[in-house]
Order: structure tokens, then sequence, then C-alpha cells
């Protein structure tokens, strides 16, 4: 994990309702992953200029910890 752990990101159903709301604002950046309608996790995607050329680019790629286990 990126950030190290995820104790301080909360409640995973208020983060995913925040996230929700963002979803609007940001239509192409911002995706969930759900299963059975459940959300399972979220990618921040964004554009970029790399050596002249645009490429995609992977901010942030979050699972929840039950589904990222054995992996």
């Amino acid at each position: 994990m990126s950030l190290g752990t995820d104790k301080d990101f909360g409640n995973e159903d208020e983060y995913f309702g925040w996230l929700e709301k963002h979803l609007d604002l940001y239509r192409e950046g911002f995706v969930l992953m759900k299963e059975n309608g459940t959300t399972i996790g979220q990618l921040e995607l964004t554009v970029r200029r790399y050596e002249g050329n645009k490429i995609g680019y992977v901010n942030l790629f979050y699972l929840i910890q039950k589904k990222r286990e054995g992996v």
C-alpha cells in the first residue's frame, strides 16, 4: 500500500460516500470498483504529459482489505 496503512482513512462507508459525491465533479478521473453492488475499491486517474506524450497515470488504486487478503 503506497500510504503504508489505511488506519487514517476512517470509516470505509463514509469515505466511499464522499467519493461518490466527487464522482459527479470529476467523472473522468474517479472510478469506483463494485462487486454485487458493494463498493470494494477506487481508482483515481489523470492524463499527464511525459516526454512530450500524453500518458495515462494512476494516482491511486485502493482495494478494501478483505479483497486484498491472499493477493
